[in-house]
């Protein structure tokens, strides 16, 4: 009996525990901004990816050292708006839309999840329009690329061909460069009747991460379809790197796995040494500029003489038909050439 009593009582201790933690709605005035936004990075720690979590912190750490005192009921738009004017820096639309957006992630989760307000304070924000990012490499510019990092090391210069090596690999798959190729092992690459592919399953991994960008949303695996050029790339890769070692087949000079960190610093090495960043319409050009450029090769017939539609370029790259009509339709002769048709513009 004694026993029970004691469970009993830690029952309760845990039931009243529980009940302190969770807010009425006389304390929603108590609630400021700084807990909203706590609120939402622990929530994102359970899903989102680093990269995410890593923009998200910096974003409400900024944005709470603007107004993180002030009580969550008290927030207008017109704070928002006043904190993006204050960054000076930030002179695309699409930067300040993608700020925005995280603090209006952070009070909707604040309001349906954790249930700390009655309402959004600034439901309804109006953003600045989205305009899509989307450049590519001329061809000229792969050749130049190509060269620089296929060059022979010397004393001064370490080998580059690991790099140029990643590089043609985005290039002829259209992979997201470091959420997807950079974390591709042997246990990835299949092989089927019809040739090799490289599979990333949907899900989580053991750190409650979704393995890919578009799992959580569609919940399918990420399918990458290789070319002969592409499987003849991976081969040696999978025999240094063989199925069970866990390893990513792609690595740096040093051979370390890619990250973003090494992956942008090589690309600004090559854009110094070859002047690119001197020029304005090079110096933007990125790694996750190969995924464009396999968008327009693909969609013009480059490999294959026979351009394929919007539909079969969201299969291959892992995207849903809307994201690919926004992003590439200009570049389909498919929806383009009706429109020249119709003006008396043959091909």
């Amino acid at each position: 009996g004694r026993a029970a009593s004691d469970v009993y009582k830690r029952q309760e201790l845990a039931v009243a525990r529980l009940k302190l933690s969770i807010p009425s709605n006389d304390s929603e005035g108590t609630v400021l901004v700084a807990n909203v936004a706590d609120a939402y990075l622990d929530h994102l720690k359970t899903f989102a990816t680093a990269d995410h979590i890593r923009n998200a912190t910096w974003t409400m750490n900024d944005f709470c050292s603007y107004c993180g005192a002030l009580r969550a009921v008290d927030l207008k738009k017109k704070h928002v708006r006043h904190w993006v004017d204050l960054h000076t820096t930030w002179k695309s639309d699409n930067t300040k839309r993608d700020q925005m957006i995280i603090v209006s992630a952070a009070f909707n989760h604040a309001v349906k999840e954790e249930e700390l307000l009655e309402s959004n304070p600034i439901a309804h924000l109006k953003k600045p329009a989205a305009f899509p990012r989307v450049t590519f490499f001329k061809e000229e510019e792969i050749k130049e690329v190509l060269e620089y990092f296929n060059r022979p090391a010397n004393w001064r210069t370490p080998c580059r061909q690991r790099v140029g090596e990643f590089f043609h690999m985005l290039l002829l798959t259209g992979a997201r460069p470091f959420s997807e190729l950079a974390q591709v092992t042997a246990d990835n690459v299949q092989e089927t009747d019809k040739g090799m592919i490289i599979r990333i399953k949907a899900g989580t991994d053991e750190d409650g991460k979704y393995r890919h960008k578009s799992a959580k949303k569609t919940g399918k695996d990420r399918i990458i379809y290789l070319f002969p050029a592409a499987e003849e790339m991976i081969w040696p890769l999978i025999k240094k790197y063989p199925k069970g070692s866990g390893l990513a087949l792609f690595r740096t000079t040093r051979g370390c796995a890619w990250t973003r960190v090494n992956g942008v610093s090589s690309m600004c090495a090559m854009k110094k040494a070859l002047k690119w960043n001197e020029d304005p319409d090079k110096a933007g050009l990125s790694l996750y500029t190969c995924r464009h450029t396999f968008a327009k090769r693909i969609l013009s017939g480059y490999w294959t003489g026979k351009p394929a539609t919007i539909e079969t370029l969201a299969g291959l790259m892992g995207n849903t038909p809307s994201v690919c009509w926004k992003h590439y339709a200009s570049w389909c002769d498919e929806y383009s050439q009706p429109l020249w048709n119709a003006v008396g513009r043959g091909r």
